[in-house]
């Protein structure tokens, strides 16, 4: 057999095995072989990767694929801050709706707790409102914001001393919930772009600050985006603090040096999704994995809560006590549960109607 023949046979049997179509997509979760394909035959990065399955394992979190088929996970145990930015339209969003996601299929309420402030008005993350990991309402204005911010500061707090006290008799560290704080467009904090609630604002990036420099012991966690990545909308004292960092296409170069410290950022290709994934170990240029809608509504039906299906609009305030009342039985295996969630038979045929164009 020839090589032009081993070839044109080798990639046409990698696309049949489900990691790449004629159409430059790629299916997550289905082959062992993508690697060793995408090796041989040199395989470009995908335009579209779709994730048909939440990939969660302990606190790694799936992102998307490179170019020869790694899969690329962001681990919030062991860098708990993450940063992203890009401009408008580049994916953003539906990274950090991946991300979150994924994370309520395979976490439960008692191992996870978030906060989303949503400065687009909301709108962009409604479909998580119901979930009962969600805490209160999503927060849509710098007033609410900071007064989940100073609560969330609170429990960090408490946790701090819990931790001290338990170091002082030599006793266990306590295991706490994750609480992660995911703020969409954090440049409308931003005092810079608002003058009538200045101090409220600039209350938002202290308490921000704090969560970045002390939130890892207490198992805290803040995932910060913003399209305009700036001195102002990102500030050393929050940013410094984040080790990884999601940098979608830039306007410019000096927004990717402020995301990355270099310009990559700014050369990537117009495709919705592309990203760089930076992290103290290195940089991996990534399509970020995307879900589809009818099967991510299938995801959030099966975990909301019917029980709070008029779940009243509480503030971060009312949870307070809830978080900080931590039980301590907990272990560290329950906080890194490890196992799958299979999705039932009909979110399966929801995907294979997407697939299919239904």
């Amino acid at each position: 057999m020839s090589y032009a023949t081993m070839l044109a046979v080798g990639s046409v049997a990698a696309c049949a095995l489900g990691d790449m179509s004629l159409e430059d997509t790629a299916l997550i979760g289905a082959s062992p072989y993508a690697a060793v394909g995408a090796a041989l035959f040199g395989y470009r990065i995908p335009k579209r990767v779709v994730v048909t399955e939440p990939d969660v394992q302990g606190w790694r979190v799936y992102l998307g694929q490179t170019a020869f088929g790694q899969k690329v996970y962001h681990d919030f145990a062991a860098i708990p801050h993450m940063k992203a930015g890009g401009a408008t339209g580049s994916g953003k969003t539906k990274g950090l709706e991946l991300l979150l996601a994924q994370l309520v299929m395979k976490k439960s309420p008692s191992e996870l707790q978030v906060h989303i402030i949503d400065m687009k008005g909301g709108a962009s993350f409604a479909h998580f409102a119901r979930l009962p990991h969600v805490a209160g309402r999503i927060y849509a204005d710098a007033e609410n914001a900071a007064q989940a911010l100073e609560n969330i500061v609170i429990i960090q707090n408490k946790r701090l001393e819990r931790i001290r006290r338990a170091r002082e008799q030599f006793l266990p560290i306590p295991s706490f919930p994750r609480i992660l704080v995911l703020i969409d467009e954090g440049g409308e904090l931003s005092p810079a772009y608002a003058k009538q609630d200045e101090k409220i604002r600039r209350q938002c990036l202290a308490y921000l600050s704090t969560l970045a420099r002390v939130g890892r012991e207490p198992c805290i966690s803040l995932v910060y985006s913003t399209q305009r990545p700036s001195n102002e909308t990102l500030p050393v004292g929050i940013r410094g603090q984040m080790d990884a960092t999601m940098a979608y296409r830039t306007q410019n170069e000096l927004d990717s040096g402020i995301l990355l410290r270099n310009e990559k950022a700014a050369r990537l290709p117009n495709i919705k999704g592309r990203m760089i994934y930076q992290t103290p170990d290195g940089e991996k240029v990534v399509q970020t994995g995307m879900i589809p809608e009818l099967l991510l509504r299938r995801w959030m039906e099966d975990r909301m809560d019917t029980n709070r299906s008029d779940k009243k609009e509480t503030s971060c305030a009312d949870n307070v006590d809830t978080f900080s009342q931590d039980k301590e039985g907990g272990t560290e295996a329950d906080e890194m549960e490890t196992s799958r969630v299979g999705l039932p038979s009909s979110s399966s045929r929801v995907f294979h109607d997407f697939v299919k164009g239904g």
